[in-house]
Parts: structure tokens; C-alpha cells; sequence
């Protein structure tokens, strides 16, 4: 099992890539993990991520943990921290029914995205000191590295210092090309250096729309949910 999830996970990745998971099979909710620690699903409320960005309704179209499976196996085996994610579809209207009505939607600003990340440590492992000692040190400069390694190649993007309520952020905005053109994607990530516990948040909007404030606005209750009071 992996031990470690490489990079700043899934959203980054989806603010770099800026494509809609509304109809991807692989996308289904999975299940709550293991171990008592909270899911990054737990950590966030449908209703209000709908009334943040104004839509009418949502669906989860990803509920993942990497503790996922692995019941039975051998604590030695156990990944040192505790990574899931969350993926929210967001509409207003009829849901759209294909990938062309999906992104046709969200560039009339009638559909969007929401992604949460959570990374903390697995007290169930007995090798949850390599997380704490190294590992976690490694995610936090993947969030500044990535972020300026994607500015150099990019004309797309800038980057962001995303509100945070007094824990340490980076973030960066990306305007989406290809078959995502019209879209725009704020992406914000939080760590506690004390607790050695990560959040990254992505909204995924059309153009025009404030996503950095309403990143800004999902920040100030998401991530204490998550990271606790600073």
C-alpha cells in the first residue's frame, strides 16, 4: 500500500487539468475510512458549499481514502498518514445529463466544482513518526514547488495567498484551456506544522464568477473544521 501520496494531491491536480467529474464512472463515493479519523467529506457541508456559491443543488462524486481496504492487513503495512478526498458536483436547474451539457452549464456559471483534500497522521501505524518527522514536511514544499513550477510553464495561472485565519497557505488561480476553456479554478492548501495536518480546497467556476472569494468563504469554515482553532 502506497505510504505516502506523492504531490499536492487531487486538488491541484484537478485545478491543473480544470475538468469536470460529474459523470466519470471512478468518481462514485466510496466509503468512510478506518481509524476515527474524519473523512474530508465529513469535514464539509452540501448545504453549505451550495449556498457559498449560490447553486441549487450537489451531489458527491468522489469520497475516497487511502485506509480504504485495509481491514485485515498488518499494522507495518498501514500508510504513516491518513490521506482522503472529496469531489462535489455542484448545479442549479435540470442536472446535466453528458459531459458537453456539463461543461456547456458551467460556463454559463450554472454548474460547478468543489474538491477537498485532507491529509493527517495515522495513529494506527507504527511508523506514523516517518509522517511526522519527514513526510509531511515533503507535502507542504510539493504545495509551494508545484505551485511555482506550474507558473513558469504557464500563461494560465497566478498565484494566490488565500485567507487562512492564521494557519500557513499557498494557493494558485488557473484558467482552464482545451475542452475546460471558460472555466476558471482557485486552489488554496492550509497546513499545521504542530499538528502536522493538510487541507487543500479547489473551486471550479466559469469565468466571471468570484471563485476567490468563494474559496475564501468555504476556507473559513472548512479548514478549521478540519485543521481545528489556530
Amino acid at each position: 500500500m502506497e505510504k505516502l501520496a506523492k504531490g499536492p494531491g487531487v486538488a491541484v491536480a484537478l485545478a491543473l487539468a480544470a475538468t469536470f467529474l460529474f459523470l466519470a464512472a471512478a468518481s462514485a463515493p466510496g466509503t468512510a475510512q478506518a481509524g476515527g479519523e474524519p473523512t474530508a467529506c465529513e469535514s464539509v457541508s452540501l448545504a453549505f458549499v451550495q449556498k457559498t456559491l449560490g447553486l441549487g443543488h450537489s451531489t458527491l462524486i468522489r469520497d475516497h481514502s487511502n485506509l480504504e481496504g485495509s481491514a485485515g492487513e498488518e499494522p507495518s503495512e498501514l500508510p504513516h498518514a491518513v490521506h482522503s478526498e472529496c469531489g462535489i458536483g455542484l448545479w442549479s436547474g435540470k442536472k446535466p445529463s453528458s459531459r458537453a451539457a456539463t461543461f456547456k452549464k458551467a460556463r454559463n456559471g450554472r454548474a460547478a466544482q468543489v474538491g477537498v483534500d485532507t491529509w493527517a497522521p495515522n495513529d494506527e501505524s507504527p511508523d506514523v513518526g516517518e509522517w511526522e518527522g519527514k513526510e509531511f514536511d515533503e507535502l507542504t514544499a510539493e504545495f509551494l514547488k508545484s505551485r511555482f513550477q506550474f507558473l513558469k510553464v504557464s500563461g494560465h495561472a497566478k498565484p494566490l495567498n488565500p485567507k487562512g485565519d492564521g494557519y500557513i497557505g499557498a494557493g494558485l488561480l488557473v484558467k482552464a484551456t482545451g475542452i475546460a476553456k471558460g472555466l476558471v479554478a482557485a486552489v488554496g492548501c492550509w497546513w499545521d506544522e504542530s499538528t502536522h495536518r493538510a487541507i487543500c480546497l479547489l473551486d471550479e467556476e466559469a469565468e466571471g464568477k468570484p471563485v476567490v472569494d468563494h474559496l475564501n468563504a468555504l476556507a473559513k469554515k472548512i479548514v478549521p473544521n478540519f485543521l481545528g482553532a489556530p
